[in-house]
């Protein structure tokens, strides 16, 4: 039997589709596997590459690298076939990313105290998202493996931060129009570098989304974290459930099964996703 050993690393967004894995059994071939790793970004920081590892340098992450993988207090780089990265600060807030910047075709929506040319603009946004620990992560990666390294970014806000838009200065943040073209660019321009860091971008499923930009509330209520309860309850304004992270699991597995050549998905799921595709 084959086998295919998928490594999952991320921050805390990573408890949704650890949670997915867990309540709903994704129908994947035999011999795939998962093995989650998961801490705080700044917990994070504190692991170290070394001989091919990545490997704790405290107590602490080296704690959470045991609670979140089953025991193992390392990542062995070598031992995976495919990686997925969850969030590591990679992900699109508008506000955060295009707060005072703007292009010539965005001023039917309003000015920007920073006009710049559409070049100009997303070589901003790239060398924003290349601090991002996805990005050292992917390096450290590439360094030993060729497998594949997809990123799943950090999930849009739930609409009900809409409010925060609207109640903006900036009239732009209310406008649909304006969001849409915004997450295009930024979206464009985030696929664009991590494809020269050799890696993909997986965005959220387009059934997850209230309007460009923000997300369902629904997904975020009863919110999956890296907790003892590993729940929080009510909506939360970062995190989200397991039903987003089934959602976000499968486009992984889908494009990691392509990439495979047919080694992720089950034959069935495999078939029913072929067809749909020639339908």
């Amino acid at each position: 039997m084959k086998t295919y050993a998928i490594c999952v690393l991320g921050n805390s967004h990573t408890a949704a589709l650890k949670r997915a894995w867990e309540k709903y059994a994704p129908a994947v071939a035999e011999g795939v596997s998962l093995t989650f790793f998961a801490a705080a970004n700044a917990q994070l920081e504190s692991l170290a590459f070394r001989d091919g590892m990545l490997v704790p340098l405290n107590s602490e992450i080296e704690a959470k690298l045991r609670l979140t993988s089953g025991g193992k207090n390392r990542i062995e780089i070598a031992r995976y076939d495919a990686f997925i990265l969850v969030s590591l600060g990679f992900g699109i807030n508008v506000t955060k990313l295009c707060g005072d910047l703007g292009i010539a075709e965005h001023l039917k929506w309003g000015t920007a105290e920073h006009l710049l040319s559409r070049a100009c603009f997303t070589a901003v946004i790239e060398a924003f998202l290349e601090r991002c620990m996805a990005v050292q992560m992917t390096d450290r990666i590439r360094a030993i493996s060729d497998g594949p390294v997809l990123v799943c970014p950090t999930p849009f806000l739930p609409e009900s931060a809409a409010r925060v838009l609207e109640m903006s200065e900036d009239p732009r943040f209310g406008n649909p129009g304006f969001l849409a073209s915004t997450v295009a660019l930024c979206r464009e321009a985030a696929a664009t570098l991590m494809a020269r860091h050799r890696a993909e971008v997986v965005w959220q499923d387009d059934s997850t989304l209230a309007r460009p930009g923000l997300t369902k509330p629904e997904f975020s209520i009863n919110a999956a974290r890296l907790n003892t309860e590993n729940e929080s309850p009510g909506e939360d304004e970062r995190h989200m459930n397991e039903n987003y992270g089934h959602l976000v699991l499968m486009r992984a597995f889908e494009r990691l099964d392509a990439l495979s050549g047919g080694r992720v998905l089950a034959a069935a799921r495999a078939d029913h996703r072929l067809r749909a595709v020639m339908a």
